[in-house]
């Protein structure tokens, strides 16, 4: 995990030396929060279900330890939506079931996209 002292380390060795001293300590106060904003804006609430294709990490604190777990809800969904639809089962309840199926889904506290993780090309 990083801490707050590698976020500031991060900052300071990015700033420029030829701007300032009040410029280079805004910058780096800027920088510093964007990376708290990054860390709690790729967090969905576990009220909203994924709707992006690929691997979802679901976060749970429990007992003052922390857990996390990765699957891919689309494809599970779309499997079991397949297989309701060959035993007849209506859209209705297919949909209801995997509302009821993501809000119970184990315990979890929030859950973000890995994708938003990862860097990008």
């Amino acid at each position: 995990m990083i801490d707050r002292k590698e976020i500031q380390e991060a900052a300071a060795s990015k700033f420029n030396p030829t701007v300032g001293g009040l410029a280079n300590t805004t910058e780096r106060i800027a920088f510093e929060k964007g990376v708290d904003w990054f860390k709690h804006a790729i967090w969905h609430d576990r009220d909203e279900e994924p709707t992006e294709d690929g691997l979802v990490l679901q976060h749970l604190s429990y007992d003052g330890k922390e857990y996390i777990r990765a699957y891919n809800w689309v494809q599970m969904k779309k499997k079991c939506i397949e297989y309701g639809k060959r035993k007849g089962t209506s859209q209705e309840e297919i949909d209801e079931w995997s509302r009821n199926v993501w809000a119970r889904d184990g315990n979890f506290d929030n859950w973000c996209y890995l994708s938003d993780l990862l860097p990008t090309k």
